[in-house]
């Protein structure tokens, strides 16, 4: 099961590592009960499912919890290189 490395920081930030060299997708669990939005992409996906997502290297899933205290900090996570 690959969901068993991914993990919240916090309630409001989702992240899944990826562990397995050459992939470019990811395959990520979403937790039930709200809204999460990719850091990278700014696509919002509702919880409660799985779902697959670019993976690049540099890139890797991270969520954050629709409507969170810290969504403008989350939201600018995607502009640091």
């Amino acid at each position: 099961m690959l969901f068993q490395y991914q993990y919240l920081l916090g309630e409001d930030l989702l992240l899944a590592p990826v562990h397995q060299q050459g992939v470019t997708e990811w395959d990520v669990y979403l937790p039930k009960g709200d809204d999460w939005i990719h850091i990278y992409s700014n696509k919002e996906y509702k919880g409660g499912q799985t779902i697959t997502v670019k993976a690049e290297i540099g890139y890797p899933p991270v969520f954050y919890k629709k409507g969170t205290y810290h969504s403008k900090l989350f939201n600018s996570l995607k502009d640091i290189k």
